[in-house]
């Protein structure tokens, strides 16, 4: 009787890149991401927002890799809805304001003492951002050019990725006890993997290096948000439950349900790997009705077997 074969999953990485054709400092980044995934009842179509601050050198264009192929029409810019006080200060976890210059795609972020922290850039998703899909992925590039502006403060991007490909993100695990265990829970695991040359293409790790701006990684924040009876089982995240009036009007939706922010941060890296495992609770008639009826039949044997 043959074996049965163990299905080894595929890991690939997401990566980051500045162009920069000449370059006169170093470019420092702040990367944001949030990973919504098993957030929701039902229609749990999982999303991925990016955001990034640029501070000193401003390059020519941003690239942004993903392991998998998206199109442009599931990309949406998340700067215009960083345009409320009351998210914003969610989103960065800071008493911040902000005030819009008038017929302008962009606003200035301030702290509680009025001063200037940088400013957000709006993005036109179908002119400021190009898609080309190779390697076995896409590559998201925005041209920084066309948003400069003659501003001392940094830069801050955000996007988000609304696709069902982001589910392969999380790939279920097959418990020995799969009958019993599976009635009433399920287990996956989450790979995410950033600028990880193990995982990349050669020929994307040459691209990336070829007029690649001198980029330092300042800070780097990744956030799991998932409904709060989802189990994070090898978690060494910081927790917390999300405000309901304000993170939903960012989602821009309600999940009807309570949702957890998992917070990992990094800071001086330049590539990171998170290997994340979920229990999730969930009610299968098909294998309840298994299980009983296994308790049955197990108990009339027991039964006919049994000494009168």
């Amino acid at each position: 009787m043959k074996k049965k074969q163990f299905k080894q999953i595929e890991s690939k990485s997401f990566a980051f890149w500045c162009v920069n054709d000449n370059p006169k400092d170093k470019t420092i980044i702040i990367l944001h991401f949030n990973l919504w995934i098993e957030h929701l009842e039902a229609d749990n179509i999982p999303l991925l927002d990016v955001g990034f601050r640029i501070d000193k050198e401003l390059p020519d264009f941003v690239n942004f890799y993903l392991p998998f192929k998206i199109e442009l029409d599931e990309i949406s810019d998340l700067g215009n809805v960083l345009s409320d006080a009351n998210i914003l200060s969610a989103i960065f976890n800071e008493n911040y304001s902000f005030q819009r210059e008038q017929a302008c795609k962009y606003f200035h972020v301030k702290d509680s003492n009025n001063k200037d922290i940088f400013h957000v850039c709006e993005l036109d998703v179908k002119n400021d951002i190009n898609i080309r899909d190779t390697y076995g992925g896409s590559i998201i590039k925005i041209d920084i050019n066309e948003l400069k502006l003659k501003i001392d403060t940094p830069m801050y991007i955000r996007f988000r990725i609304s696709s069902k490909k982001l589910f392969e993100l999380a790939q279920e695990i097959k418990n020995k006890d799969f009958l019993f265990e599976s009635a009433i829970s399920l287990n996956k695991f989450i790979d995410f993997r950033f600028n990880d040359i193990r995982t990349l293409d050669t020929t994307l790790l040459q691209e990336m290096n070829k007029k690649n701006a001198e980029m330092e990684f300042e800070k780097i924040h990744f956030l799991l948000m998932t409904k709060a009876d989802v189990d994070i089982i090898n978690s060494n995240s910081a927790e917390r439950l999300l405000e309901d009036n304000v993170w939903y009007k960012y989602m821009g939706f309600n999940p009807k349900t309570f949702i957890v922010a998992n917070h990992w941060r990094f800071e001086g890296k330049k590539e990171f790997n998170l290997f994340i495992k979920l229990k999730l609770k969930r009610f299968s008639w098909f294998h309840l009705l298994a299980y009983l009826f296994i308790i049955i039949f197990i108990s009339v044997i027991a039964n006919v077997i049994s000494p009168q």
